[in-house]
């Protein structure tokens, strides 16, 4: 995090599940419009927030929502085994791969512990 506002921004954005209205950060964090707006860009560009115009009281602002590392890669692995295919230069057929059926029996074994745990 570039400066301690931005972290101040970040961190009262996460704290709410629907998102916060961008005039009532830059109210809260006690500076003014321009250095929230400009916080605000810095944070979307790093890919940390999202943000959506809307109107409040005939006034049009930004709702911003905290996305942060919301990707999530799991559904590629098994176990500690990515997905075969992930890069893969051969061209075969998946239903052909004897890799992809090590990786689709040890995604079966990972479910199975899972569910009998």
């Amino acid at each position: 995090m570039s400066t301690v506002l931005e972290k101040a921004v970040l961190d009262m954005i996460k704290s709410t599940k629907n998102g916060v209205l961008q005039s009532e950060i830059w109210k809260a964090v006690g500076i003014d419009s321009r250095k929230c707006s400009r916080i605000v860009v810095a944070l979307e560009e790093k890919g940390l927030i999202k943000r959506d115009w809307e109107k409040i009281k005939g006034t049009r602002t930004y709702r911003i929502t905290y996305i942060g590392n919301s990707l999530n890669y799991d559904f590629l692995m098994a176990g500690e085994v990515l997905a075969p295919c992930i890069g893969c230069d051969e061209e075969c057929r998946p239903v052909e791969c004897s890799l992809m059926d090590q990786w689709v029996i040890a995604l079966a074994e990972d479910e199975f512990r899972s569910t009998n745990h």
